[in-house]
């Protein structure tokens, strides 16, 4: 899916960011107004979302697929998807259809809603995929990197730091894990359960930089 070059990583986390972000401009563009049209530039960046998401789901069934065949390498292999959803904008209802006037509105709680069960399915999907073969040992890790950003602070104070964090054993034994548990150890429990290291657990912390 390709990777973004190091010399932009600073420049999106700078006012650049905020200044190139067609979303943002739309929102301000559409104050006092009516109507469901978005400019060309927003169309583009929906566009390129959904590509983005079919990329990532095709690449995961194709590996989840492929392990499945008879005729396979069972050298053991590590495959990672990353997948926007139930990430904004919201363009999916949540039988996975498109919208037909989606909008760059990430506190619009109707639609999240729609758009998490979506992404609800596809994991059902995955990993009943992952899971049809019986043969093969499998680890399955399904993460959020941030739960719901935008409650008012009053009613869900801490809500973005509510992220998804579900594992599968192949073995069912969990030991190591916990619920509190942050995902910057989620992999040290698996290299010591199952690759033999020792290595320490980390503070289990979240650092907030306003």
């Amino acid at each position: 899916l390709g990777v973004t070059p190091p010399t932009t990583w600073i420049r999106k986390q700078t006012a650049e960011r905020i200044f190139l972000n067609p979303w943002l401009w739309n929102k301000i563009k559409r104050l006092g107004k009516s109507g469901n049209e978005n400019p060309p530039e927003v169309i583009k960046s929906m566009q390129q979302f959904n590509k983005y998401n079919e990329q990532a789901l095709n690449h995961i069934f194709s590996d989840c697929k492929n392990a499945n065949l008879k005729n396979r390498d069972d050298n053991p292999f590590f495959s990672f998807t990353h997948i926007l959803l139930p990430h904004d904008p919201y363009l999916y209802d949540e039988n996975g259809v498109l919208l037909k006037f989606p909008q760059p509105d990430n506190d619009n709680m109707p639609r999240y809603l729609g758009q998490l069960k979506y992404s609800n399915s596809l994991i059902k999907k995955i990993t009943d995929c992952l899971l049809k073969d019986s043969i093969r040992k499998k680890i399955i890790i399904i993460q959020g990197d941030h739960g719901f950003r935008h409650y008012k602070k009053s009613i869900r104070p801490g809500a973005e730091f509510d992220a998804l964090n579900a594992v599968y054993f192949y073995n069912k034994d969990y030991s190591g894990l916990t619920k509190k548990m942050s995902h910057v150890n989620t992999y040290r429990v698996i290299f010591n359960n199952f690759f033999g290291t020792s290595l320490p657990m980390l503070e289990d912390r979240i650092i907030y930089k306003k």
